[in-house]
């Protein structure tokens, strides 16, 4: 009996199933091309890029020196050296750590969603972080948070706010003894997944409780609610987040569902993610209703909301109340005309990745936490 393939071509298709951001992985390769001289990334992104060595010559070209040795060579481990070279490096251009991507993102082709979100993020980033560089452009300039991830930044962060990492290390453990890591002596029976747990993995992990909070107090200006303090409890229903919507673009959300039954709070987050769409925010940069509803990815939350931000302020010229993040008028038309549906964060492979991963991993209980 053959073997299921779980390799480039599984991923290819699901990147092509899921909606994939293939406009914006060209716009990031050409940027990409431009910089360094180099061609081979455009229609072949994943193969192009793998090895790393094209993306530490990037760094090198908007800062000489920024990466001191790039491994040419063909073993697996130089390779994922130069990937976790690059993924540290950005950080120090001012790249928030809830934007970048794990090796095996890259690697393994697991997230290259991901991948695109990051050096698109990178490309805003340096335009603030290194004025001399007068190469190619990507994006828009972003002067949210060099200064503040630069002393943040403590190693390798992922795409999902940083928590990838170590709650894959803390899922691991806890299906030997869950008891253990929830910090509840040996009993397993114990809520190892709530409110402490997910604290926990979030501090940590270096979730980016700044980039949080900064999320929260927007919503909670536009909105009147009191979502600081309180994240995902607070946006669990979906219902601030579409009123978020109706105040940014009025009947952006026609009907909200103020049920306190699961799958009505499912809708709101998926109607929310749809309007979050129409409004200009990129399909690789909203999130999985589950990223929200159980808590698996909150970092990948407040990225969509920041993403929205910078949106919302060329979609919604007649708004006029508080703003988040720099205005971004550069995809608003394209990603209107191709949405179909909430994507994820991931690039859409998320709901893939998830089956994949459903066998090892119980995901976080938001009912008991958030």
């Amino acid at each position: 009996m053959a073997l299921p393939n779980y390799g480039l071509d599984a991923d290819l298709k699901a990147k092509q199933d899921a909606k994939y951001d293939v406009e914006l992985e060209n716009e990031v390769a050409e940027w990409i091309e431009a910089i360094t001289g180099e061609g081979g990334v455009k229609g072949n992104f994943h193969e192009g890029l793998k090895n790393g060595v094209l993306l530490c010559k990037v760094l090198n070209a908007i800062k000489p020196g920024t990466i001191k040795k790039i491994n040419v060579g063909n073993m697996a481990f130089k390779q994922r050296e130069n990937i976790s070279n690059f993924v540290s490096a950005t950080q120090t251009f001012g790249v928030h750590n809830s934007s970048v991507f794990g090796p095996d993102d890259l690697f393994d082709a697991k997230n290259l969603g991901s991948v695109v979100n990051c050096i698109y993020a990178l490309g805003g980033a340096v335009q603030t972080s290194v004025p001399d560089f007068d190469g190619p452009k990507l994006g828009v300039a972003d002067k949210s948070s060099a200064k503040q991830d630069i002393k943040r930044s403590s190693g390798v962060a992922t795409q999902t706010g940083g928590l990838k990492g170590t709650m894959e290390k803390t899922e691991l453990d806890m299906r030997k003894n869950i008891g253990k890591d929830a910090g509840q002596g040996t009993n397993p029976q114990v809520d190892a997944q709530g409110l402490d747990a997910d604290l926990k993995a979030k501090k940590d992990a270096n979730y980016d409780f700044n980039a949080e909070d900064e999320v929260a107090e927007w919503i909670d200006a536009v909105t009147g609610s009191s979502v600081k303090g309180n994240f995902a409890e607070g946006l669990k229903s979906g219902v601030v987040l579409c009123q978020l919507l109706n105040k940014l673009k009025q009947g952006t959300i026609a009907s909200i569902n103020e049920s306190t039954q699961p799958f009505k709070q499912r809708e709101n987050i998926s109607n929310f993610l749809t309007g979050a769409q129409k409004l200009g925010v990129r399909n690789a940069q909203v999130f999985n209703p589950d990223d929200l509803f159980d808590a698996k990815s909150l970092g990948s939350v407040v990225a969509c909301i920041y993403a929205l931000g910078g949106a919302s302020q060329s979609s919604c010229p007649d708004f006029t109340g508080p703003k988040l993040g720099i205005a971004d008028a550069s995809h608003a038309k394209a990603d209107e005309a191709r949405a179909v549906g909430p994507a994820t964060q991931t690039g859409g492979l998320h709901a893939a990745m998830e089956i994949a991963l459903c066998s090892y991993f119980s995901p976080l209980s938001l009912h008991s936490i958030l």
